[in-house]
C-alpha cells in the first residue's frame, strides 16, 4: 500500500516529471513554438498584417499540441499490440540463440527443451526485474500537459489580441 501511496504523491510526481529529457523535450518544444510563430509570422507576405499574425499563432500552437498529444499517446502506449509480434519474435530469437550456444551434438530432443525452458525462465525474470524497474522510475506527462496548456493559452489570448487590436 505504501507502494501506490507514493505514486499519488504529489511531490513524488513533480519529481518524475523532470527527468533531463523531460526538461529538454519541454524546453526545446517552447522554443519550436516560438520560432514557427516567428518565421510564419515574418515570412508571410500579405496586406492584413492581423490575419498572417493570428494565422501565425494559429499553426505553431496547433503543431505543438499536436506534437505533446501524440507523445502522450505515445508514452500510454498506442501502438502497443502493433508492434506486440515483432517484441515476441525479437525476445524468441534471443532466447534460442542463448539456448543453441549451450546445445552439443549428443543431446536429444528432450534435453535440448529442458535447456530451451531454462533459458526462457532466465530470460523472463530478467525482462520482469527490467520492467519492474523501469515503473519505479517512470516518467510521466507532465511537460506535455504543461505544452498542451500553455500553447491553448497562447492560442486563445494570442488570437483574441489581434481580434480586438
Amino acid at each position: 500500500m505504501q507502494k501506490t501511496y507514493q505514486s499519488k504523491n504529489p511531490k513524488n510526481y513533480w519529481k518524475r516529471s523532470w527527468s533531463l529529457g523531460n526538461i529538454l523535450y519541454f524546453l526545446i518544444s517552447l522554443f519550436l513554438l516560438g520560432l514557427v510563430i516567428f518565421l510564419s509570422g515574418y515570412l508571410k507576405k500579405g496586406d492584413d498584417r492581423k490575419i498572417i499574425w493570428s494565422n501565425a499563432i494559429t499553426v505553431g500552437c496547433v503543431i505543438l499540441i499536436a506534437i505533446a498529444f501524440f507523445v502522450i499517446l505515445a508514452r500510454s502506449g498506442f501502438g502497443r499490440k502493433v508492434f506486440s509480434p515483432l517484441i515476441s519474435i525479437y525476445h524468441n530469437n534471443r532466447i534460442s540463440s542463448a539456448a543453441k550456444s549451450k546445445y552439443k551434438d549428443s543431446m536429444n530432443q528432450f534435453e535440448k527443451d529442458r535447456i530451451l525452458n531454462q533459458e526462457r525462465q532466465k530470460y523472463n525474470a530478467e525482462l520482469s526485474k527490467k520492467n519492474q524497474k523501469k515503473l519505479e522510475n517512470e516518467s510521466t506527462n507532465l511537460a506535455s500537459y504543461l505544452l498542451i496548456t500553455i500553447s491553448s493559452l497562447i492560442l486563445i489570448i494570442g488570437v483574441v489580441t489581434l481580434r480586438f487590436a
